[in-house]
């Protein structure tokens, strides 16, 4: 029997595969979460799995309730693409 951590990381990469799939649709060409917090190690693992690379980092932009202040992540994904024209673009914590 699954783990009630293994069933949410399935549904996290089945909805990440979705999402990257769905935004294909309307013509998007990459994807970008502007703030993950750096903390956030199974996330990070998730979606450098995906195919996620860091591209940015902001220093102290979060204030974590157990660690104080820790830094934001800027990833994206673009199926090797450089400078596409049209990114999708969220907010995430």
């Amino acid at each position: 029997m699954e783990s009630f951590s293994d069933i949410v990381k399935g549904i996290a990469k089945f909805l990440s595969i979705h999402s990257q799939k769905t935004a294909i649709e309307p013509g998007y060409l990459a994807m970008q979460f502007n703030s993950v917090v750096s903390t956030k190690e199974v996330v990070m693992e998730l979606w450098k799995k995906l195919g996620y690379k860091i591209i940015g980092r902001i220093p102290i932009g979060f204030r974590h309730s157990k660690l104080g202040f820790v830094d934001y992540l800027i990833i994206k994904e673009d199926n090797g693409l450089r400078d596409a024209p049209k990114i999708i673009s969220f907010l995430s914590y």
